[in-house]
């Protein structure tokens, strides 16, 4: 069931983040005017100055950074987490350079504080310090959405809970230093890495890792900045998910996610579309939903209708077969 799962997770993780890009940071009444029936398929994504970047049924930067964080830290376990990191800043530079060399020529999509922490000039002999610099630059308030937007693929490393946790946040810590943005991290994981190794999801054991993963955050986070907050999503309307000022903050992706555990029954196809109808950045909260709901129901996404569109799937399917 874990190879299963496994693939599931990363279709879905793949589709939803191709899928949203369709209404990446749109408003809410722009995602009506555009797309007035949903769902829609690849081919009805609309023509603009940000969705032309990608090739119609392209995944967006999540996914070509959890690609990159995966193979880093799958060829470097050997080292420590702090090591992994540093490796991992050195491939994420190349990739914004270069892209996923068989399939890109420069990395597209970067969010705006993954890119000052790329360009500080600390960051090549030491990335830590730049991302620590660039988030006291910010007042200590820059907790955005490009860390946990590309951790869900570790989950499926077959390592131990305490190695990978380490490894969580190092990697997270690379670029976004908020303990916001590691607690993300770090619940997204345990969540993704317990639905993974298990045969039945029910009611009982999502309530279960729920609990667990919280003590896990609360235990390897020292200041979680009221962090049970964000755990507490009564719908996804109540998010604004499509609020210029708080579209690419980690809560809204991370909230995303929650409300997607908690109404898991739903399934696949109808939860990561009620994201996608809501814009802001829709790709992440998607991706990382997606994820989390592809491991979940691996044959729905194994049946979407627009699996057969999605692009690169011999890459994607290379990639995780070892």
């Amino acid at each position: 069931m874990f190879k299963k799962r496994k693939k599931g997770m990363i279709l879905g993780q793949a589709l939803a983040d191709a899928l949203g890009l369709g209404t990446e940071f749109m408003t809410v009444d722009q995602v009506k005017k555009n797309y007035p029936k949903f769902p829609y398929n690849f081919s009805d994504i609309v023509d603009d100055n940000h969705r032309n970047g990608w090739l119609k049924g392209d995944w967006t930067d999540d996914t070509d950074q959890s690609i990159i964080l995966f193979n880093t830290v799958k060829n470097n376990l050997h080292l420590t987490a702090k090591e992994i990191g540093i490796v991992f800043s050195k491939n994420l530079k190349r990739w914004l350079e270069k892209g996923l060399l068989s399939i890109d020529t420069c990395g597209v999509g970067v969010g705006k504080p993954v890119a000052w922490v790329l360009r500080d000039e600390n960051y090549d002999t030491d990335p830590y310090k730049a991302s620590k610099t660039v988030w006291e630059t910010s007042e200590k308030s820059l907790a955005e959405d490009g860390a946990v937007m590309r951790t869900a693929f570790l989950s499926s490393l077959e390592i131990d809970w305490e190695k990978l946790k380490e490894i969580v946040i190092s990697c997270c810590q690379i670029t976004h230093w908020d303990s916001r943005c590691i607690a993300c991290c770090l619940f997204v994981n345990y969540i993704i890495y317990k639905v993974l190794r298990t045969e039945n999801v029910d009611k009982n054991f999502i309530e279960k890792i729920f609990n667990e993963a919280y003590i896990e955050v609360c235990k390897s986070v020292k200041k979680t900045k009221n962090f049970s907050k964000y755990l507490k999503v009564d719908t996804l309307d109540s998010l604004n998910l499509d609020n210029p000022y708080i579209r690419c903050h980690t809560k809204s992706p991370f909230r995303c996610f929650i409300w997607s555990l908690k109404n898991y029954e739903l399934g696949y196809e109808t939860i990561i579309w009620e994201i996608i109808k809501r814009g802001g950045d829709a790709d992440t909260n998607a991706a990382v939903s997606g994820a989390l709901l592809g491991a979940i129901f691996p044959e729905e996404v194994e049946k979407n209708i627009n699996l057969k569109d999605l692009l690169y799937k011999d890459f994607l399917f290379e990639t995780f077969s070892h």
